[in-house]
């Protein structure tokens, strides 16, 4: 039993440790994003997906996450973004849109046009 209290001390460190090293890094993210300037990409919207993630707000629970994966028409390159609830049920994918993004952070899409209208 002694044994086991120095390792089981050992992990509580280890698991604290590497929760800061995460908290750092999403915050030194946060960072970068608001030092960049927001910059606007015509895209084509070619994957809409939910994911479950878990909020630590409180008491741990259940969230359903909204991403939308636009392609850039300048340059061909795919970027997933998370975003609100109410953007992801408006967009279809195929949709033609203006996409606003702040480093790698959404703000807005706007200019829709829909494959629904072009067929």
């Amino acid at each position: 039993m002694q044994q086991f209290i120095p390792f089981v001390i050992f992990i509580l460190i280890g698991a604290a440790a590497i929760l800061y090293i995460k908290m750092l890094l999403a915050k030194r993210a946060f960072i970068r994003d608001e030092n960049q300037p927001e910059t606007r990409h015509h895209s084509r919207i070619i994957k809409k997906q939910r994911r479950i993630a878990y909020s630590l707000e409180g008491k741990a629970k259940k969230v359903e996450v909204a991403f939308i994966t636009f392609r850039k028409l300048e340059d061909g390159k795919k970027i997933e973004i998370c975003v609100p609830n109410e953007d992801y049920e408006r967009l279809t994918e195929g949709d033609m849109v203006n996409l606003t993004i702040k480093g790698s952070r959404y703000v807005a899409v706007s200019d829709i046009v829909s494959i629904n209208e072009v067929i």
